[in-house]
């Protein structure tokens, strides 16, 4: 188990976050994993869109009238 980070992004503006594996550290994704929490005050929101860099694949979580949307 990896020990959880914390991020802060200002109000009316987003974050990026990029995570790179070096050359020949890239880990077996056969099996993902993924955590997090938000604390927000809006009813509709962006909350996580991850990107594949190397494909199309992607994940979206969205806040839509307070309730969470995933695509």
């Amino acid at each position: 188990m990896v020990d959880g980070i914390a991020y802060t992004f200002g109000s009316q503006r987003g974050g990026v976050m990029t995570l790179t594996y070096r050359d020949g550290e890239r880990v077996d994704t056969r099996h993902d994993s993924l955590a997090f929490g938000v604390t927000t005050t809006q009813r509709d929101a962006v909350v996580l869109h991850v990107v594949s860099a190397n494909s199309n694949d992607y994940i979206s979580v969205e806040l839509v009238s307070i309730q969470y949307q995933i695509s």
